[in-house]
């Protein structure tokens, strides 16, 4: 039986993208709607933290090709990610494709760069913080207030989520556990 081979069609993509991206905007602009006339959940917001981030999604839903592009910048970088680390498992010294910024303590380790898989968690780290960052930090329409405070705390969140405060993913403790289990296996 022969497969049939169909050709991919950009055009068709961008289109499905962009009404996916038009239908989530009117989706979530009723339910801002909704909410923001007092008929949704009550809670408190006393530093308007909520309603800055409630202020930056609708104003980044009423550009749904600036999202569309967003996401296949990401997508792009993590293809490139792919690529590049499957490069290196094979011995290659390919150039990377996102690089901690100058006094980033955090992958300070020889192997967040010389170990292909710390280096693949190092990068895919650095993409998405880069385009999280870049998503929020310059939204239109955005009062500066408002602005301020998701700049603010996506940051927490970003570096909250860097895989080196996970003890699990660090270099030098996965080497001290290993030659630990490496004497104890010895000394039995």
């Amino acid at each position: 039986m022969a497969t049939e081979q169909r050709s991919y069609d950009h055009a068709e993509s961008v289109k499905v993208f962009a009404e996916v991206a038009e239908r989530s905007s009117r989706i979530l602009g009723d339910y801002i709607k909704r909410h923001a006339d007092g008929k949704g959940i009550a809670f408190t917001d006393e530093f308007g933290i909520a309603k800055a981030f409630m202020d930056l999604s609708a104003q980044m839903l009423a550009n749904p090709w600036k999202l569309a592009e967003t996401q296949m910048k990401i997508f792009w970088d993590y293809v490139s990610l792919w690529h590049g680390s499957a490069l290196k498992m094979l011995g290659h010294a390919p150039e990377p494709v996102a690089a901690p910024a100058k006094g980033d303590n955090r992958f300070r380790d020889e192997q967040w760069e010389n170990h292909f898989l710390f280096d693949y968690l190092k990068q895919s780290y650095l993409i998405a913080a880069r385009h999280i960052h870049d998503a929020v930090c310059c939204v239109e329409g955005l009062p500066e207030e408002a602005q301020k405070k998701v700049n603010f705390f996506t940051r927490q969140y970003i570096d909250a989520l860097a895989p080196s405060n996970f003890v699990s993913p660090i270099p030098r403790c996965c080497a001290r556990r290993s030659i630990r289990a490496a004497r104890t296996s010895s000394a039995a």
